[in-house]
């Protein structure tokens, strides 16, 4: 167990609708269950606008954040930011605005996605370590990347990706032009690992640390001291694409420690027998491949249509739990994705 333990409140602030109430509010929370750093959940869930655009961020979401993250200062109360999406979770009828361009997964059943960034379009690259930037003119404790930063499982497409960009990539490391078709049936073909497996997963490694890497530099350029810390999914979504853990955290790390935030396993109340398993096979795997060189913080996360989600003993064994991995705090979802407390 670390020998601080920061509890942070992960908050989705609308700014769209927002006044002194709701921030008086929040401000009353955090002083009453002694919160030691409020986590902006930025553009979320039902509130998302797709991929936000610089000026959207400059005009609405920081000046809103950083106005009552003053007030919380005066406190002695941190912010960190949450963006809800790199390469977005999930289309959700939403499209990749004209202003920015890039192009979008397609995945190997040769589905496109809506709105879901093909990680080796430049353009992406660009807009995704700019906007992070941009985030870091706030000077938060720490920033966040969600867990769609990953290759498998984007709703309403699965593997990916396997847009022409990438064919074109995946043709020249095998030395001949191949279709998608004739590609996937070689790298889903069982048995031993074929070429094409290889030169998948190679791709998918390399890339995801290019981004990563600039991110991590735009961010020090502008705020030497904020951390980027990583959201990770089920370890078996990361297992499809190879995932180089040490390579990824050491190159959104810098010259910082690992932040790391695996999620504990039950959105909704469940049976202590179900939960100690998927404690297992989901927080403590997570927490195994970032290592031991590293801050972790748990995320403890209720479902958020339902004011009926946990009792206090089930979250209090939640957080208890964290003690096991020796987690350096806890990131608490309270309040549901539009901002109102959950009862």
């Amino acid at each position: 167990m670390a020998e601080t333990y920061q509890y942070s409140l992960r908050f989705a602030i609308d700014p769209f609708n927002w006044n002194e109430e709701r921030a008086k509010k929040l401000i009353k929370f955090c002083q009453e269950a002694r919160i030691d750093n409020v986590v902006f959940f930025i553009n979320p869930e039902e509130l998302n606008q797709g991929h936000l655009t610089i000026e959207q961020v400059r005009t609405h979401w920081l000046p809103t954040v950083a106005k009552v993250s003053k007030q919380l200062a005066e406190m002695d109360i941190t912010t960190s930011l949450n963006p809800w999406t790199t390469l977005m979770h999930s289309d959700r009828g939403q499209k990749v605005s004209p202003e920015l361009g890039f192009g979008t997964m397609v995945d190997y059943r040769g589905q496109h996605a809506e709105s879901i960034a093909c990680p080796a379009d430049p353009r992406w690259v660009e807009y995704i370590a700019d906007i992070y930037g941009e985030y870091a003119k706030l000077q938060p404790k720490e920033l966040w990347l969600e867990d769609d930063f990953r290759h498998y499982n984007h709703t309403p497409i699965k593997l990916a990706c396997f847009c022409e960009r990438h064919m074109k990539i995946y043709s020249e490391k095998l030395g001949r032009k191949v279709t998608r078709t004739e590609f996937v049936k070689k790298l889903l073909q069982p048995g031993k690992p074929t070429l094409e497996r290889k030169i998948y997963l190679s791709v998918a490694r390399v890339e995801m640390k290019k981004v990563a890497r600039l991110i991590q530099k735009t961010v020090a350029r502008i705020s030497p001291t904020t951390r980027l810390g990583l959201m990770s999914s089920f370890p078996e979504w990361h297992a499809v694409e190879g995932r180089d853990w040490d390579g990824l955290f050491d190159s959104l790390s810098g010259t910082h420690l690992r932040v790391s935030r695996p999620h504990l396993p039950a959105y909704n109340e469940v049976s202590p027998l179900q939960y100690s398993r998927d404690f297992e096979r989901y927080s403590r795997v997570t927490t195994e491949l970032v290592g031991k060189n590293s801050d972790v913080y748990l995320e403890l996360e209720s479902y958020m249509y339902s004011p009926f989600v946990k009792s206090r003993m089930f979250t209090k064994l939640q957080l208890e739990s964290t003690q096991m991995l020796g987690a350096t705090g806890i990131l608490l979802n309270l309040f549901d994705m539009m901002g109102e407390r959950n009862r």
